[in-house]
């Protein structure tokens, strides 16, 4: 998951999990645990916080080191006729993807570029509305960065 500050990635993340916590009926697959289980109710809990009027803006910090952050999900079938799968999410701060453009050389350290099934590149709408001409040129030299660079790592 991809995006500039306040687009919406770790909202989207604990949306995700607190709708499988409330196992839907409806839904085809169930909640079955997670691995960052404390890191998950950490964000969730923040988000309620803020919801709460409470107007803290907290923020997905860079890791010093480098190291890719990602909150793990184990979903199964509600029927159990498959195996459980991991569902893994990127957790990246979006200051991240502002320095990409000027530092093209940061993508070698976001391994999961090279190993993701999918990649979810989110927009702030807000942004989109108040000022849609640089907004969208800013985000459109983001991803074809990204993109560039995962073709040519492809091809290598």
């Amino acid at each position: 998951m991809a995006g500039l500050n306040e687009s919406g990635k770790t909202t989207l993340i604990t949306s995700i999990y607190e709708y499988f916590q409330r196992g839907l009926r409806n839904y085809p697959y169930l909640f079955a645990g997670s691995k960052t289980f404390h890191e998950l109710e950490q964000l969730c809990y923040l988000s309620r916080v803020i919801s709460d009027g409470n107007n803290q803006n907290e923020r997905t910090l860079i890791d010093p080191g480098g190291n890719e952050n990602f909150l793990h999900l184990r979903l199964r079938d509600k029927d159990r006729n498959k195996s459980p799968c991991n569902v893994f999410l990127s957790d990246f701060p979006g200051e991240l993807f502002t320095n990409i453009k000027k530092e093209v050389s940061k993508l070698d350290n976001m391994k999961s570029l090279k190993i993701a099934h999918q990649i979810l590149y989110l927009i702030n709408g807000e942004d989109l509305i108040s000022d849609r001409k640089n907004t969208y040129t800013n985000n459109k030299s983001i991803l074809r960065t990204m993109l560039d660079y995962v073709h040519r790592k492809q091809l290598q």
